[in-house]
């Protein structure tokens, strides 16, 4: 009776190796992938807007003067001065992740994956006295300006197709106010909040056009609006993290 049994045993594995082989089943989609990114360095976005300047005394450049006063007060630089290349007011990289698709994932997924992409990164900011020399010169005087906070962005872009879901936007209170005829004031006061933001993007194959290509970069960049405020994204203080869901059809 024993010897019977085991040889309804053998048959049924037997069985099940060959239903196996012969694919009489649903092939499981593979793990999902996960990349995590770390910013080792601290980064800097300098100003991209004017401070309030509430009090100006001109010693040469009078026209000058006047408009630091009552024209070019909290707008951006660049529009104030396009041809001055300093006066940037552009997103800026500051987390990379090239993605190999095609090995990690494969192609038999590049139109049904979801890659799941969420960021946080801390801004610190904090206000720089405006030197009036740097948009008209020559320039002698003093000035008196006021830094009413602001906005820093952040936002995700698959490189050289552009960006992807919403900008993420912190604002900061007021900062403190500077002179320009003093270069080192105290520092400010500790902020009042935590200066941490977090974002997060589902991409599909429509944000590629229909097919996730082999290759592709993400990248989270970040836009200064303040006004007149200096921002910094301390060391090892942002990170990325990117988990490809291989989705079968």
């Amino acid at each position: 009776m024993k010897k019977v049994i085991g040889g309804i045993a053998v048959l049924l594995l037997g069985g099940a190796g060959l239903f196996a082989q012969s694919g009489g089943g649903a092939n499981p989609s593979p793990a999902p992938k996960t990349f995590k990114v770390e910013g080792a360095n601290a980064v800097s976005y300098v100003p991209t807007r004017w401070p309030q300047f509430t009090a100006v005394s001109a010693w040469d450049n009078k026209a000058c003067g006047a408009k630091l006063k009552d024209e070019w007060g909290l707008k951006k630089k660049h529009e104030t001065h396009p041809a001055v290349a300093a006066f940037n007011f552009a997103p800026v990289a500051i987390l990379s992740e090239d993605i190999d698709f095609k090995k990690n994932v494969g192609t038999a997924y590049n139109k049904t994956a979801s890659i799941v992409v969420t960021w946080t990164v801390r801004i610190e900011g904090d206000s720089v006295s405006a030197n009036p020399a740097t948009a008209c010169s020559p320039f002698h005087g003093t000035t008196s300006q006021k830094f009413p906070g602001g906005d820093a962005l952040t936002m995700l872009y698959i490189k050289d197709r552009g960006q992807v879901g919403r900008s993420v936007s912190m604002t900061f209170p007021d900062f403190p106010d500077r002179s320009s005829y003093n270069p080192y004031p105290p520092p400010p006061p500790p902020p009042s909040h935590d200066p941490t933001t977090t974002g997060s993007v589902t991409l599909t194959a429509k944000d590629f056009g229909g097919t996730i290509p082999d290759k592709f970069t993400l990248e989270v960049r970040w836009m200064n609006d303040t006004y007149g405020a200096e921002i910094t994204s301390p060391a090892n203080m942002r990170n990325m993290t990117i988990t490809i869901l291989p989705i079968g059809k």
